[in-house]
């Protein structure tokens, strides 16, 4: 008796794991870069016969794509930057750039040199059809006379070291460049611009997504405690043009996508099975978060719990695999322990979760004692950012590839009927 239900429970769990990686897969589909940009254009007609496109961040070649089946012989020529391993196939009028993500590398600054010379081809009786997801920071980027590249990896490495959120982070991004914060406006020479972005911050402000190539730049700079090598890279760029400048008024701003549609999704894809709730924002330190989830999975009814947003990790100085979904999972996962009844898959939209392949991972009451049979210690994990590597031992992780979006992360959690616990 106690091996039939024991062997249930496995089913039983087996099961709500391929249910949530469905919807999961699902919901990503709705927010596919091709698939929003053909819609957009198909409704939304662009002011000129003749089109340029850029198309930049991870997201990239998917947006590209779409733009390329809607416009056809209109497309002029294209330029796609994006991640390593983000390119599918392209043809001869597109210029590809592929730079380093997270840490910029000698291709970001090509890419950013590129970027330039590109916009300011678009003649006046021309379209510049910008197509941004997120990423598109590290990827790009045009320092000033006294910047090098070590400079520039020095900035990446201590701003995504601090517990911080993305707004923050681009802002200060934005003070150090001569293409962020609205600057690559100076380049433009036509007054037709139209910018469509897969967003993957909270409010879904154009001056954030990006660190906003094409939107007047964020304010409180000068609030920020920063490192007195930093304040002298601030010291060194191109004033930033004001928020009523003429530019600005000739840029359309369009959000395709963002993280409400995608827990959207995913809570229609739930309704026919179960019962399903959204839960709110998915931010602040990924470990209160995770304690905050899984009192919830603990103690709820039975049905699908939802949160979506990104939280932030405190990163002791060498970090090991894994990103703040797996940090996150890795958390809930010791909380629900022997819990036969709990199952939740944290991942990131864009198919990546920090360092490594992975998109997140999927844990379940079982989680625990698999990592441990390869001596792994999940609290030790934590402590050394290193959830990935019990993950990868308990054969948790979820690998999409490039998923052609970027709207930031998501937590679906399973609390499943008649649970028997332990």
């Amino acid at each position: 008796m106690v091996e039939d239900n024991k062997l249930e429970e496995y089913q039983q769990l087996a099961s709500a794991r391929r249910e949530l990686l469905k919807i999961f897969s699902e919901a990503l589909a709705s927010v596919n870069g091709a698939f929003c940009v053909h819609d957009y254009l198909v409704h939304s007609p662009l002011p000129t016969p003749k089109v340029k496109v850029v198309a930049i961040g991870k997201a990239a070649a998917s947006m590209l794509q779409g733009a390329q089946d809607y416009l056809k012989d209109r497309l002029v020529c294209a330029l796609l930057v994006t991640k390593y391993g983000h390119v599918n196939q392209v043809d001869g009028q597109v210029k590809v750039i592929e730079a380093g993500h997270p840490y910029p590398d000698e291709k970001s600054l090509l890419a950013g040199q590129g970027l330039c010379e590109f916009v300011a081809k678009v003649q006046p009786d021309e379209t510049l059809l910008m197509l941004v997801s997120g990423g598109t920071s590290a990827l790009a980027e045009v320092l000033p006379a006294k910047g090098d590249l070590s400079l520039l990896t020095k900035l990446n490495t201590w701003l995504l070291s601090q517990p911080w959120p993305i707004e923050r982070v681009n802002q200060v991004r934005q003070s150090v460049s001569c293409i962020k914060g609205g600057r690559l406006t100076s380049y433009l020479n036509t007054p037709h611009c139209v910018q469509l972005s897969l967003s993957d911050v909270a409010d879904n402000q154009p001056a954030i997504i990006g660190s906003g190539l094409l939107a007047p730049a964020m304010s409180g700079n000068e609030a920020f405690d920063l490192p007195a090598w930093i304040q002298a890279m601030q010291t060194d760029v191109p004033v930033m043009p004001s928020s009523d400048s003429a530019v600005f008024k000739t840029i359309e701003h369009i959000i395709l996508a963002d993280n409400q549609r995608l827990c959207e999704q995913v809570i229609r894809a739930c309704e026919a099975s179960w019962s399903v709730q959204y839960q709110g924002a998915l931010q602040g330190e990924v470990l209160a978060m995770a304690q905050q989830i899984s009192q919830c999975l603990l103690s709820s009814s039975p049905g699908v719990y939802v949160w979506g947003g990104e939280t932030v990790v405190d990163l002791p100085a060498e970090p090991g695999q894994g990103g703040r979904c797996q940090h996150l999972a890795l958390a809930v996962a010791m909380a629900i322990a022997d819990q036969a009844d709990v199952v939740l898959l944290a991942a990131g939209s864009d198919g990546s979760d920090g360092p490594g392949v992975a998109a997140g991972a999927m844990v379940d009451g079982q989680t625990l004692s698999r990592g441990s049979l390869d001596g792994w210690d999940a609290q030790d994990c934590l402590t050394h950012a290193n959830a990935g590597a019990f993950l990868a031992a308990s054969g948790d992780l979820i690998d999409t590839g490039p998923t052609g979006t970027n709207v930031r992360d998501v937590v679906i959690g399973l609390k499943l009927p008649q649970g028997t616990g332990s």
